[in-house]
């Protein structure tokens, strides 16, 4: 498929076959999109949490609205604004070691990044975080149809609960959600506004 196809046939399923899993190479697949899309800084300040245990599926769907998608999908992959952003950016910078990033350049791009959030508050770093979250989140949507199944991005859960149930680090808040798995229902009437309605 193009990528007009993959966006034209990417939707919201709201109930999956739950006999049927996504193979441990296409989750693999879905995971390396994640990975390499685009992100503020190039700080990834994200994690993704694979859920496919049964149990703990049926404790997230109480802390979902019950919505069937939970449990019925084949993984579940929740999306964590990883909130600590200082020790991303000293990672980042190992990396720059590793790949021979000159010194300097190496020093000017770290007190770039740690000048742009040294005035910031704890809330705009986490809502700063959820956005780049969100960013990855449809790279795995779209990579999903590209692998022969799809996805349902959520954001009716309680992230509390969800780093209660799922025993998240307290720098780890749950943003959004994405079951997957392939559909058990069908793809409804896509309702779109026009170009028009969408460019000022």
């Amino acid at each position: 498929m193009n990528f007009e196809e993959l966006v034209k046939n990417r939707y919201a399923v709201k109930l999956f076959d739950i006999n049927k899993k996504v193979s441990e190479n296409d989750l693999d697949y879905v995971i390396e999109m994640a990975r390499l899309a685009p992100t503020a800084f190039g700080l990834q300040p994200f994690r993704i949490k694979v859920v496919s245990e049964r149990a703990v599926k049926e404790k997230l769907q109480e802390a979902s609205w019950n919505q069937p998608q939970i449990t019925s999908c084949s993984h579940l992959l929740v999306f964590c604004a990883d909130n600590a952003v200082m020790e991303r950016i000293e990672h980042l910078g190992k990396i720059m070691d590793e790949l021979g990033l000159p010194a300097d350049k190496k020093a000017t791009y770290m007190d770039f990044m740690k000048g742009a959030f040294a005035e910031k508050s704890p809330e705009e770093i986490s809502f700063w975080a959820s956005k780049q979250a969100y960013l990855v989140a449809d790279h795995v949507m779209l990579a999903a149809v590209e692998k022969g199944f799809n996805s349902c991005p959520m954001e009716g859960f309680d992230s509390k609960a969800y780093g209660e149930i799922l025993n998240l680090p307290k720098n780890l808040l749950a943003s959004i959600i994405i079951p997957i798995g392939y559909p058990a229902d069908e793809a409804r009437l896509k309702m779109r506004f026009s170009k028009e309605d969408i460019l000022v």
